[in-house]
């Protein structure tokens, strides 16, 4: 998709329905299952930022096992902890 972020509409219905999935069960962790943040190019701040509220509203330990796309991250301060294992 040439670094070209997931529209903020499908981000901002996404986060809306995890949170309020969150909100029936209160997990004590969620696994983020790699590949959310597509590239340089689509780390906008828009997603930044709604990803980064979501995190300070989550009481869950949250998860990301990075995927191939998702090495934008790691310079990248997000309040998750991280998986990080390249083959």
């Amino acid at each position: 998709m040439a670094g070209i972020p997931v529209a903020q509409q499908v981000n901002g219905k996404t986060l809306k329905r995890l949170r309020s999935h969150c909100n029936k069960v209160h997990p004590e962790q969620i696994f983020v299952l790699g590949d959310l943040f597509h590239s340089r190019q689509g780390m906008v701040a828009e997603i930044a930022t709604a990803w980064s509220k979501f995190l300070e509203e989550m009481d869950a330990k949250v998860t990301l096992i990075v995927g191939n796309h998702d090495r934008i991250v790691l310079k990248s301060v997000f309040n998750m902890n991280y998986i990080i294992q390249f083959l």
